[in-house]
């Protein structure tokens, strides 16, 4: 069967017009089109076709009417459907591409630069310029220019781990490990609950006063808990400049020291002493069997204890007294030392004593217990006024100005040597007697003037206390 096309006169002509006959641009979505054949319209004319496409094109570009749009503007919503929707922009020429946002106040866009290959989203129109975040097209990473408010409080990160800030005022990490490169402030007071390891160099901590809750501190262990042999553990006392000798308190793989040294914080060991501190201490308690406790820069004196006996002085070491005029110490073959106003006694080292005898010296120091034979008298006496260096002191009855409270002191003669037969005291010290000649020079303290008379090589004052003691 031939198919014929007919041509009437009201199928070739027509105006743009909502009239009978007239081509008009707002008819709806055709929901019967499916396919071509299958459109329905609302005559066979051909005003009734020209009528669909004007009405396509408006729908399209969302004027008031098909034909009022400039090229390439649409007053309405766009919707890119179908299976894989897809808005290609640029034909891959060597030209930037770009989505601009055209505002009231301020522009933005999303654009492709050409000549660094980044997609970057930014203000204004001009791609490339004031972008806020940047796409890598080498290593895919994004760059944000501002800072990013995460409104949910929580990113994701594809490895597990996630930044956590929902619980108002904590940001919390899920990673094992946060690795920052640069340095770190925090500004706040920060609490760790794990360990904290530092593998710098020097370690600062700069707060008025620091409070350690831990009851043991180590110094000198290693990050894994190993120990060293090696090296010097210490703390500095810094006071003054920087670079000057400071108190500090170390050990030094033999001893402790609390000593001044120039010592700084960023030293590898301890320099040499300056100078040793000195230590305030209530008790000292030595807690070891013959333990020692040494003087001197070279430790020449020793004070050591010996076990439920007492405390030794090493070698001829002494202990003084006062002006270090008076003294104890070891004279000889175990023998004991006096020494009274630098005048040197020593014990014999036998012979105990036996009853009845008495401690003499024999005018060289050297005192022993002996027999004394005879009668002893003594003289006490009491000065009322002063006695001149060198003139006669009498100890008989007839005493001058001094009150005597005892016997009376007769028949002295020059044998009557200190430490044999007579003894003299002036306020309790006892004195050593010699000639004249060693008076006058001060090696001895008196000598016998008479029989009933001594001379001081000193002078003596009022109530100034005198005792002579006579044997035999």
């Amino acid at each position: 069967m031939a198919t014929r096309t007919q041509l009437r006169l009201g199928q070739i002509t027509g105006s743009f017009a909502d009239t009978n006959g007239g081509i008009i641009d707002s008819l709806g979505k055709n929901a019967g089109g499916g396919a071509l054949n299958t459109i329905a319209l609302v005559s066979g004319s051909l005003v009734s076709v020209l009528s669909e496409v004007v009405s396509s094109i408006k729908r399209i570009n969302g004027g008031a009417t098909f034909a009022n749009q400039d090229a390439g503007v649409f007053n309405q919503n766009l919707t890119i459907a179908g299976t894989t929707p897809k808005l290609t922009i640029g034909d891959a020429g060597a030209e930037d591409t770009a989505i601009v946002f055209d505002g009231n106040e301020q522009d933005f866009y999303v654009g492709l630069d050409d000549t660094d290959n980044k997609l970057h989203i930014g203000l204004g129109s001009a791609v490339g310029t004031t972008p806020n975040i940047s796409l890598n097209s080498a290593d895919r990473n994004v760059i944000f220019a501002g800072d990013i408010d995460v409104l949910g409080g929580k990113v994701s990160l594809t490895n597990g781990a996630t930044i956590d800030s929902e619980t108002a005022g904590k940001l919390k990490l899920t990673e094992d490990e946060v690795e920052c490169s640069s340095a770190l402030s925090v500004l706040g007071n920060a609490t760790i609950t794990g360990n904290l390891d530092v593998n710098g160099t020097t370690t600062t901590i700069d707060s008025v006063n620091l409070t350690v809750s831990d009851s043991i501190i180590a110094l000198g262990v290693s990050g894994s808990g190993a120990y060293s042999a090696s090296g010097q553990r210490g703390i500095l006392f810094p006071r003054g400049t920087a670079g000057s000798a400071t108190n500090a308190f170390w050990y030094d793989g033999t001893q402790f020291n609390l000593a001044v040294s120039k010592t700084g914080p960023s030293s590898g060991s301890f320099a040499s002493i300056d100078s040793y501190s000195d230590l305030h201490v209530g008790d000292v308690v030595v807690k070891q069997d013959a333990g020692t406790l040494k003087f001197g820069a070279d430790g020449d004196v020793q004070l050591t204890h010996v076990h439920n006996t007492g405390l030794l002085v090493n070698s001829t070491m002494e202990l003084t007294f006062n002006d270090a005029k008076v003294g104890i110490a070891k004279g000889g073959t175990d023998r004991l030392q006096l020494r009274s106003n630098n005048t040197t006694f020593l014990f014999a080292n036998a012979r105990a004593a036996s009853s009845g005898q008495a401690l003499v010296g024999d005018g060289s120091g050297n005192l022993s217990f002996a027999d004394v034979g005879g009668t002893t008298s003594k003289g006490i006496y009491i000065l009322t006024a002063s006695h001149a260096i060198g003139a006669n002191f009498k100890v008989s009855a007839d005493n001058d100005q001094k009150t005597a409270t005892s016997d009376s002191i007769a028949a002295l003669a020059s044998s009557d040597a200190q430490g044999k037969n007579l003894d003299v005291f002036v306020n309790g010290q006892l004195l050593l007697s010699g000639a004249e000649g060693s008076v006058q020079n001060g090696t001895v303290d008196y000598m016998i003037a008479g029989a009933d008379q001594i001379a001081f090589a000193f002078a003596l004052e009022e109530e100034d206390i005198v005792q002579v003691f006579k044997r035999g």
